[in-house]
């Protein structure tokens, strides 16, 4: 059910993004694929978070090993990159929000989950000869991750990492349409509530739509 709400707000985005930048498509600018270049990319999409197992409650270990369900996400990210051949490094700022829907199969509200990252990513864009071509790509990073529960709130760090791909339309010369894959997960971290102090780790697949700019 995720995945099929995920399915179709993913088309819907990559529509509107396709209309909105169809004045953009003739231009005499240098391709993105022919020369050594920086680019600004957009990006948004839906997040579907795997369950999280709580590996221990420190104050409680009667309260360990619950499972949380994460409802279907929203993603956003930035990125400044530079593109070389079939090869692109970037620098990328995202944002997450989800709300979990369940503990131990028992329906909650107010607690919502977020998380900032900063990724340094390396793709391989795979040459086609074509108006498109498909990229494979990975990331490491930091994530800040942050849970509101009612009356309370707290944070903590993690290192992140990414595994996906996705495919490049050019759109014109200057601009590039990115429909893409990310599988998303961190390291252990441990947050605190009001039922005590637990360590977990966050892991989402997530399907996005955005935008490339080449810049000079």
């Amino acid at each position: 059910m995720i995945m099929t709400r995920v399915s179709a707000s993913f088309f819907i985005v990559a529509f509107i993004l396709l209309q909105a930048v169809h004045a953009l498509a003739a231009t005499d600018a240098p391709n993105l694929r022919t020369l050594e270049v920086y680019y600004i990319s957009l990006k948004g999409g839906v997040t579907a978070f795997s369950d999280i197992s709580f590996n221990d409650f420190k104050d409680d270990p009667d309260l360990g090993n619950l499972t949380a369900t994460l409802g279907s996400g929203v993603e956003g990210a930035v990125a400044f990159g530079w593109a070389f051949g079939d090869g692109r490094v970037e620098i990328e700022g995202g944002y997450y929000k989800s709300d979990v829907e369940t503990i131990a199969n028992i329906s909650v509200t107010g607690i919502e989950y977020t998380m900032a990252t900063l990724m340094l990513n390396g793709y391989y864009d795979i040459e086609t000869h074509k108006s498109w071509r498909p990229y494979l790509g990975a990331g490491i990073g930091a994530a800040d991750i942050i849970v509101d529960v009612p009356g309370a709130q707290d944070d903590a760090y993690a290192i992140a990492y990414k595994l996906g791909g996705g495919l490049m339309l050019d759109l014109g010369q200057r601009v590039s349409l990115d429909l893409g894959y990310m599988f998303l997960f961190t390291s252990d971290f441990s947050l605190t509530t009001p039922d005590g102090e637990f360590v977990e780790s966050i892991a989402g697949h997530t399907i996005t739509a955005g935008l490339r700019f080449l810049i000079y």
